[in-house]
């Protein structure tokens, strides 16, 4: 089998993350490491879906630890769940984009970021 699951991190290289440029948890500026973002959480329920709202999973501390880190080290998960989801970029300007994550079954945002740069 496998699992369908959504990650973010935070900026993060080499199991390090880059604390600097975390402004918030839902704003990075000035990244000097990537952020990871794995969105696998099935976009179409296939009509079986029901809605667990138990199955959010959230790791909003910067140190804290998910089971869904895939291997990028300790502490470096930002956000997680396994809801049925779709992702949305938006490439706002020449220093910013803004992703948005949306929960298949009723269309709420379940998770954004904005990756903004210095002029």
């Amino acid at each position: 089998g496998h699992m369908h699951s959504y990650l973010r991190t935070l900026p993060v290289a080499k199991g390090e993350v880059d604390k600097k440029s975390v402004k918030s948890a839902n704003h990075y500026h000035d990244a000097q490491s990537p952020v990871y973002i794995v969105s696998g959480g099935a976009g179409c329920d296939e009509m079986n879906f029901v809605a667990d709202p138990l199955s959010l999973i959230y790791s909003n501390i910067i140190n804290s630890s998910s089971p869904y880190d895939f291997g990028l080290g300790f502490g470096t998960a930002n956000f997680t769940t396994d809801r049925v989801s779709l992702g949305v970029l938006d490439v706002a300007n020449q220093t910013a984009v803004h992703w948005v994550l949306y929960d298949s079954f009723d269309h709420s945002i379940i998770d954004e970021v904005w990756l903004t740069k210095s002029e």
